[in-house]
């Protein structure tokens, strides 16, 4: 998926059958590809298990993103559900790593909004409905039981930056991992925000406009 050629060639139109467990589209390669990565990994999120590979299938979407000249509407659809899922704070507190997810999500929608601006409108249009999600992610805390774990002497260890738990010294065993305010501020840092928060403040209230 990391090849320009790959990806360029996703963009000639699908005209073959669709499978019943996808939604029927009109379309290219790449809305096929979006949607049968959406699928599988919308069935994998419960699982703590299947994270890695959650996180290479993510990958593969930011990959192609800079040369998708246009999503279907049934593509967008999926997307953003998929991007409103990840951003749940009991997914991103749910590991040390599931934010890595989160972040290529972020990062495809840059791609698109930087280089395939006019032919994805309808994809721009889903970022600007669900604005909240994004300024939520911009504002996201540490939520409250972690704070009082946080503030709380370890048991046994001391607390590393990363938030887990350095046992004493022959204690042989390590704490179960916290989040805490030093991890969550690294990964605010790592999450692509900027570009999608300016493109909801500027196109924001003109749709806005138009919808009234």
């Amino acid at each position: 998926s990391s090849e320009r050629s790959f990806a360029v060639q996703l963009n000639q139109s699908y005209l073959g059958n669709i499978p019943l467990q996808l939604p029927n589209f009109k379309g290219c390669f790449t809305d096929v590809l979006a949607l049968v990565l959406c699928k599988v990994i919308s069935d994998c999120l419960p699982r703590p298990q299947n994270d890695a590979l959650v996180e290479m299938l993510l990958t593969v979407l930011c990959n192609v993103s800079p040369y998708v000249k246009s999503f279907a509407p049934e593509s967008c659809l999926k997307l953003t559900a998929l991007v409103q899922r990840c951003s749940r704070p009991a997914y991103i507190f749910r590991s040390a790593f599931t934010h890595h997810g989160l972040a290529f999500l972020l990062e495809m929608l840059n791609n698109i909004v930087q280089y395939q601006f006019e032919g994805n409108t309808m994809l721009v249009y889903a970022v600007l409905r669900q604005k909240e999600c994004y300024e939520q992610l911009a504002n996201l805390k540490l939520p409250k039981a972690y704070v009082q774990v946080e503030h709380q002497p370890p048991a046994g260890g001391q607390m590393q930056e990363d938030g887990r738990i350095e046992e004493s010294e022959g204690s042989g065993e390590e704490g179960p991992w916290t989040p805490n305010e030093a991890w969550l501020t690294a990964v605010k840092k790592k999450l692509p925000l900027q570009a999608i928060l300016c493109c909801v403040d500027h196109l924001g209230p003109r749709v806005q406009a138009l919808e009234q």
